[in-house]
């Protein structure tokens, strides 16, 4: 039986940077490249089929993942020879997606890598259904380290938007940089969150 990993993070904590370095580990040890796929919800639109870490690594996408994809048909009928899936931004997907890549542990044998935020910028959930549904039923759950953008010192829990030193409440939970607008998102810890309020 194969496993579900989800691997998380803040803002900044390596996330694209860790997925991309799994995939070409299990890339090098794999006896057809077929074996190893990647994919990317469709709504994350940043550098389109191909993902882009900050230290300026890069791979290509093998799928985009719609909202009416299941996602254990697309591997069973398009990518048969899959044995390991590395998904990143999953807090983009659906709970129904996060459960349709579990099946693909039980019933192909197949180690599913899920990558991605826990939070949204109003510390809650909306729209990161895939993210709540990982923290359920992932066989494992790897937390990046990263310390606070404003004290340093503490672990981050959430990344949030800042306008001058001021968290933005109730801003958007879905937001895509577009290369050309300067996001001022920070990864926080509790602490510098509620006296930044």
């Amino acid at each position: 039986m194969g496993e579900l990993s989800f691997i998380c993070g803040e803002m900044g904590s390596g996330k694209t940077a860790r997925l991309i370095s799994d995939a070409n580990e299990a890339m090098s040890k794999a006896r057809d490249l077929a074996e190893i796929r990647i994919m990317k919800p469709e709504v994350d639109t940043k550098n389109g089929a191909k993902l882009l870490s900050r230290n300026g690594k890069e791979c290509k996408v093998d799928y985009l993942v719609s909202r009416d994809d299941d996602i254990y048909s697309v591997v069973s009928q398009q990518f048969t020879r899959t044995t390991k899936l590395f998904i990143d931004e999953a807090q983009f997907l659906s709970s129904q997606q996060i459960d349709q890549m579990l099946k693909l542990t039980a019933l192909s044998d197949i180690d599913v890598f899920a990558y991605g935020l826990r939070l949204n910028f109003n510390l809650g959930d909306e729209n990161f259904a895939g993210a709540t549904r990982l923290l359920q039923v992932a066989h494992h759950v790897t937390v990046l380290e990263s310390r606070c953008d404003i004290c340093g010192k503490q672990q981050a829990i959430f990344s949030c938007l800042f306008k001058g030193n001021k968290v933005l409440r109730n801003c958007p939970t879905i937001l895509i940089s577009d290369g050309k607008q300067e996001v001022n998102a920070k990864a926080v810890c509790a602490d510098c969150y509620y006296h930044s309020l």
